[in-house]
């Protein structure tokens, strides 16, 4: 049937004829869907005011290609050479009700009817179906937003050049683009989910090729295409727009928590010379007194791709190896990819034989990727994998897996799975398998997955992110070098971050230093340094000789000298200080999926800034860090009371210019933190020999730092029992250790620039003891600097509160 012509198609038993407005509520949330234009309208109503989510005109399109297309040729939605035909759903057919929501029939500009189911899970969340009822004729579905002039969006995945995505258009796979340094994309983790500033989030539950245009051809409207016959996708209403991630996660899976000691500083050279090597840059760390928890064996460390056996030529005792490294304080990662060596023999023929290779693969690189949608093949690769697990390594830095691609430059490819899917539904969704293969063989609540390709879902088995070959310096994504646009350097990798962070990705840690283009300068690896401090993962290495910053060699224009080694000392004793504060965060994010480090414009959307670089880390503390080669940054500061890095008090929302030394970072703490800190004496986070501080061996102290106001602070440990608490009222804060498990005690730093005590001077009282508390006691003392209005108290390890006056002299 066409518009032009009259409708004999009569409608399934139990649907009405589409008549007026169709609506339906449920809890909070409304649909209304237009019959007349096939416009939609989602709602949901909170504290007397609603959030609207609703159609640029029709809500879906369905394109086709546009004349003769060859036998074999790529439908690549992103394309915009590809000639598409755009069929609007014209008008609503027939409707009816279903227990948590309604169904639709409709039908397009030329006649092709489609079923739309509408569900309303929850007061935050709407699951849509598309499912054509006729034979369809078409190769994509469309879906149209509205989007409103002061709203921005965040998520869809790992991006290089810019965190918030208004104004770009995304590939949901990866494309060539020959100019750019690595010459594709780097759509790494493609994930069709975005969250609007608005309060509400779009997720498409498809693995085929896609794009979304975040209002860059019309400013009004969000559109994304998939090349897909039937849709699902879900939209997430929520008040505050980060907890879309909530939804998302609960939907998708929830996030695999690293390891302890991973949240430690990690090394690694990019080749390592041999065994002896290994062991000395280990014992280089401690000399150096670097606070290292994890050493990686990069590539090549193997008799062959992916036998898992050292090299005996390189490493003679593999095993003693891992233990001495197990002794002074490290965890150990070594590398590895999908793919099996001819070299390897046994399992390569073995393999061979069975057809458990995956068919139509052009790449091969490092021998022939396995097929791990195949349960045996899977055992055979875990057969190998299990000669470095049974030796002591305890992660797998997982590289490569981005040979599956939906095709290329317009020509289709056709790869063969054991699951019966195609590369165009398996080329964000193969990682998965590879990731997943590794999982159960790694120590429970102990293991560690790096990797650098994945998909939706797949954040239940990836431990952290690493965005791949970034370039070594200040390079910006796009930058024009010569005749080839870069990669990206630092810019790059804090942006990489914070888009996967904002995508269900709570765990990152780009290479500090890059890899591309040699041994960073020792500038950039300062910066890259400082930034990476207040980052979940702090992994050291890449590109050149080594990123090791007590080797002061010159290294072509590279050197570094003893300010490196102090800086670098510096900021790793900090991110290893802040693992009782991140850690904490981790254990949240498993739970609600959040951001550890969330962008700045995404935490306070209200703000109306999108700054690239600038991030929450946890709900405290606000990091700007400096990624370029000027010593100038702009910072912004959002609403409330914040403590800089150098001291002072600021009140915002303020913007303004700041000079920032070589060993500084711009952050700022909110004012009503709790800080739970480590010892700076502890030297990693892994178990040690005795003479190595370790936290794992010995937590020792608990140092908080605390930033008090009227008002009150509760802040739960990541041991799932001790919980810190401040409230302040008057002129009287009281500090509170709750059902304490961890630490042998407490010390409070708290910070009284917010209270005048120039004629004052702090009294303590052990409200759980009903004492007034005594400088210099043995097990509760404190001390007060007037000077910098600092006042310390330390308490046992048993269940504490204590009262600080402020009183008059």
């Amino acid at each position: 049937a066409t518009d032009s012509a009259p409708d004999s198609w009569s409608l399934p038993d139990g649907f009405t004829p589409a008549s007026g407005v169709i609506t339906t509520t449920i809890g909070q949330v409304t649909i209304a869907i237009d019959p007349d234009d096939c416009s939609l309208k989602v709602s949901r109503h909170m504290d007397d005011n609603a959030l609207i989510v609703q159609s640029k005109g029709p809500f879906f399109v369905l394109m086709r290609a546009k004349g003769q297309i060859k036998k074999n040729y790529y439908i690549d939605p992103y394309d915009p050479a590809v000639p598409m035909q755009n069929l609007a759903c014209r008008s609503v057919l027939g409707w009816r009700a279903l227990a948590q929501g309604l169904e639709l029939i409709t039908r397009t500009a030329d006649g092709q009817r489609v079923r739309c189911k509408c569900v309303i899970d929850s007061d935050t969340r709407v699951d849509f179906a598309l499912q054509p009822i006729t034979p369809p004729d078409f190769q994509v579905i469309g879906l149209n937003i509205a989007a409103t002039s002061n709203e921005n969006f965040y998520g869809l995945g790992e991006q290089f050049d810019h965190t918030a995505q208004r104004g770009q258009r995304r590939a949901m796979q990866i494309e060539v683009q020959s100019d750019l340094e690595s010459g594709v994309n780097d759509a790494h983790f493609p994930i069709p989910f975005y969250i609007s500033t608005r309060g509400y989030g779009l997720f498409v539950e498809s693995w085929m090729p896609g794009v979304f245009d975040m209002a860059a051809a019309h400013d009004d409207t969000v559109f994304t295409a998939f090349e897909t016959q039937s849709l699902k996708f879900h939209v997430f209403l929520r008040k505050r727009p980060m907890d879309c991630l909530q939804d998302y996660v609960q939907l998708t899976g929830r996030p695999a928590v690293p390891a302890k000691w991973a949240f430690g500083t990690h090394l690694w050279r990019n080749e390592n010379r041999d065994q002896d090597q290994v062991l000395a840059d280990a014992r280089a760390a401690r000399d150096n007194a670097c606070p290292f928890s994890v050493l990686w064996i990069d590539n090549p460390w193997q008799t062959a791709y992916n036998s898992h056996v050292f090299d005996p030529k390189k490493f003679p005792d593999p095993k003693a190896m891992i233990d001495r490294l197990h002794h002074l304080g490290f965890r150990v990662v070594v590398w590895s990819t999908p793919y099996i060596e001819k070299a390897v023999g046994e399992a390569y023929d073995k393999a061979k034989a069975n057809g458990w290779f995956v068919e139509g693969d052009p790449f091969r690189k490092f021998g022939q990727l396995v097929d791990l949608t195949n349960p045996d093949a899977v055992k055979l690769f875990q057969g190998l994998i299990h000669n470095a697990t049974d030796i002591g390594v305890e992660g797998f830095k997982l590289d490569y897996a981005e040979d599956v691609v939906p095709g290329l430059v317009g020509s289709a490819l056709n790869f063969g799975f054991s699951n019966g899917l195609g590369n165009k539904a398996m080329h964000a969704r193969f990682q998965l398998f590879y990731h997943k293969t590794y999982t159960p063989l790694l120590p429970a609540d102990h293991g560690f997955l790096l990797t650098r390709a994945g998909g939706f879902g797949d954040q239940q088995y990836t431990s952290c992110v690493w965005p791949g070959d970034l370039d070594s310096g200040f390079e910006v994504r796009g930058e024009k070098q010569g005749d080839q646009l870069m990669t990206g350097g630092l810019p790059a990798a804090v942006v990489a971050g914070l888009s996967v962070g904002a995508s269900g990705y709570p765990f990152y840690g780009s290479d500090v230093g890059g890899f591309r283009n040699g041994r960073p300068g020792k500038k950039a690896f300062i910066r890259w340094t400082e930034y990476a401090a207040f980052g979940t993962v702090m992994q050291v290495g890449g590109g050149g000789e080594n990123h090791l910053p007590w080797d002061f060699t010159q290294y072509g224009d590279s050197r570094f000298d003893d300010e490196t080694l102090r800086i670098f000392r510096k900021y790793a004793t900090l991110h290893t200080r802040l693992f009782p504060y991140i850690y904490s965060y981790a254990q949240q994010a498993h739970d609600t999926g959040r951001c550890v480090t969330c962008p700045l414009g995404l935490y306070f959307p209200d703000l109306g800034k999108h700054p690239d670089h600038d991030f929450m880390l946890g709900d405290w503390l606000l990091v700007e860090p400096v990624v370029t080669d000027s010593d100038t940054r702009r910072v912004i500061i959002p609403p409330g009371e914040w403590y800089a890095y150098d001291g002072k008090f600021i009140k915002g929302p303020k913007e303004f210019d700041v000079q920032v030394k070589l060993d500084e970072v711009p952050y700022f703490i909110r004012v009503g933190a709790l800080l739970p800190m480590l010892d700076k004496a502890i030297q990693t986070l892994a178990p040690a020999d005795q003479g190595i501080r370790s936290f794992a061996t010995d937590p020792g102290i608990l140092f908080v730092t605390a930033f008090p106001h009227d008002g009150s602070t509760r802040f739960s440990l990541f041991d799932k029992g001790t919980q810190l608490a401040m409230e302040g009222k008057g002129q009287t804060i009281r500090f509170s250790v709750l059902n304490p498990k961890l630490f042998k005690g407490y010390y409070f730093i708290v910070n009284l620039g917010m209270y005048d005590t120039s004629n004052s001077t702090p009294q303590i009282k052990d409200m759980t003891l009903m004492r007034s508390m005594s400088p210099g006691s043995c097990t509760d003392c404190y001390t007060w600097d007037p000077a910098g209005k600092i006042l310390m108290v330390q308490t046992g390890a048993s269940q504490r509160q204590f009262d600080v006056t402020i009183a008059p002299k």
